[in-house]
Parts: structure tokens; C-alpha cells; sequence
């Protein structure tokens, strides 16, 4: 195998299939990830650490300038929107509060279940059954009749678009994170963050190389440059050999 394969398979292909993998368990097995811990530690902040790396180690490659561009954007792109499904299904095991006025499901829990506070590593489950009945979307301070109840919704659809606004920053407020999922919420905000901003780097990265290159002296022309100047400078020893002479 060629260099150039090794590092294309070390900066591009490995990292993005190691985060297409995390995508793959979050979105199977979500709840076990969140409720889990292996030596102390909970699953998903692992799960987490991993995401940020593979995604730092493409962001080195295209900063160092070790592949082809146009294999960098391709796994950068794909590293964002992999990392955004990630997330979108451990928001989906968790379930998010829906606080606007219209909700796409009518899924009710009670505001003191305990499964909404456990701290991340302790197997929970969603309960089945819930004090909370009303047949209603919207909660909010005006709504006597929701008062101790949540709207919950654990769908996979709600969870790709709450991650997709607290991924870019955008946080529209009509969800919000259950309190189990608040730190892991602002994570997933401080690493698109940091994602963009080092997208936006690698951007300007890239088009001030390529103006440079586009103003610099062609090889063929350089190499005539190079030709007439040795050429010059033969003539003007020969000339000053025969001025001594």
C-alpha cells in the first residue's frame, strides 16, 4: 500500500467509519449507552471522547495537508452529519420535553418520575405508565391542567432535529433536554462549536492555498526562467573571460 493510501485510510476512511459505528450503536442500543458505565466511567461519555477524536484526527490531516482536499471535505461532511445522528439517538432513548404549543405526539410523564432526573449510568426505563393523562400538546405556565406533567417525546424524528439546533447552536427553545441529558445537551453544543469554527478554519485554509498556488510561477515556466537566467549568466562569463584576455 502506497503512503498516500495509508494516510487516506488513516484520516479519512477509519475515522469516519468509527463514527458511522458509534451512530449505528447509539441508534440501537441508546438507552444502554446512556444507563450503563464500564469502571466508573458512563458509556456515553466515552462514546463521546471517541466522536471528538475521530473528528480531530480529520481536522489534523486537512490542517497539515497530508490528503487531497476534496477527501478531507468529503469526511468532514460526513463526520458532521453522522455526529449529529449520534446524538439524535441517544436524544431519542432520552426522550426531549416538548415546551411549544404544538407537539407531534400527546405522550405524557409526570414531572417527579424518577427517570427523568437519574444521573447518566444508572439503569433506568422509560415508565410505561405515567400519573399523567391529558390529551394535549402544549405545556406552559397558563395550563392549569398540565401542571406536574411533561410532554415527552422520544421519537427519532424529534431527536434528529433537536440535535441538529443544539449541534449548530441554534436552539430554537421549543425542546429542551430532560434534566438527565442536560450536560450531555451542552456537550453536544460546545463540540459543534468547536466543529464549525474549525470548519470555517480548514475553509479559509484551503482557498488561501489554492490562491497561492494559482499565483505562483508555473513548473514549466519556472523551469524556462531557471534555463534563460544559466544560459545569462554562461554568456557573461564567457564575456568577462575574454575581457581579461
Amino acid at each position: 500500500m502506497s503512503a498516500h493510501l495509508k494516510m487516506t485510510a488513516l484520516l479519512c476512511a477509519a475515522p469516519v467509519l468509527g463514527q458511522a459505528l458509534l451512530m449505528a450503536l447509539a441508534l440501537r442500543f441508546g438507552v444502554d449507552i446512556l444507563d450503563h458505565s464500564v469502571l466508573g466511567v458512563t458509556v456515553v461519555w466515552v462514546a463521546c471522547t471517541c466522536s471528538l477524536a475521530f473528528a480531530l484526527v480529520t481536522f489534523g490531516g486537512a490542517f497539515r495537508h497530508l490528503v487531497s482536499d476534496w477527501l478531507i471535505w468529503i469526511s468532514l461532511i460526513l463526520h458532521g452529519a453522522l455526529m449529529i445522528m449520534f446524538f439524535a439517538g441517544l436524544h431519542a432513548a432520552a426522550g426531549v420535553i416538548c415546551i411549544a404549543e404544538i407537539c407531534d405526539n400527546d405522550t405524557s410523564i409526570a414531572k417527579s418520575e424518577g427517570y427523568l432526573h437519574a444521573p447518566l449510568g444508572v439503569a433506568v426505563a422509560l415508565p410505561d405508565q405515567s400519573a399523567c393523562n391529558f390529551k394535549h400538546n402544549a405545556i406552559g405556565p397558563d395550563a392549569d391542567v398540565q401542571d406536574g406533567c411533561i410532554a415527552l417525546d422520544t421519537s427519532l424524528k424529534t431527536g434528529l432535529y433537536f440535535s441538529a439546533v443544539t449541534f449548530s447552536t441554534v436552539g430554537y427553545g421549543d425542546f429542551q433536554p430532560i434534566p438527565r441529558m442536560r450536560l450531555l445537551a451542552a456537550l453536544e453544543s460546545v463540540i459543534g462549536f468547536l466543529f464549525f469554527g474549525l470548519l470555517a478554519g480548514a475553509a479559509i485554509d484551503t482557498i488561501s492555498r489554492s490562491k497561492t498556488a494559482s499565483a505562483a510561477i508555473p513548473r514549466d515556466d519556472a523551469r524556462k526562467v531557471a534555463k534563460d537566467m544559466n544560459q545569462a549568466l554562461v554568456a557573461l562569463r564567457a564575456r568577462l573571460g575574454d575581457a581579461e584576455k
